[in-house]
């Protein structure tokens, strides 16, 4: 989670420093760095909290629908998340279904 506050953070505000080295300054400060004589910990705490789990959605991703079969709504978009009989990968699970 703080490593994608941390990348919009430097989409954001990169372009308000001088140079990389100033910008390095600034992120190390704000977002922490490797732990040295300088730095270490981040001054950004997060806290997550799950109020309800939802159930997992194993429900077949078809792309390339069979005979008398429609292909799932959004289907390409899908593709990463469909099941592999190659591979034996499962289909992945769905964080909006419940």
């Amino acid at each position: 989670m703080r490593g994608h506050l941390r990348f919009w953070w430097r989409a954001l505000y990169a372009a308000q420093y001088a140079n990389a080295d100033a910008l390095y300054q600034r992120e190390s400060a704000l977002w922490g760095r490797a732990a040295t004589d300088d730095g270490g910990r981040s001054a950004v705490e997060i806290r997550l909290s799950v109020e309800r789990a939802g159930g997992t959605d194993n429900t077949e991703i078809r792309l390339y629908p069979g005979e008398g079969q429609q292909a799932t709504p959004g289907a390409y978009a899908l593709w990463p998340a469909r099941s592999e009989t190659r591979t034996n990968t499962p289909t992945a699970p769905s964080p909006h279904h419940s």
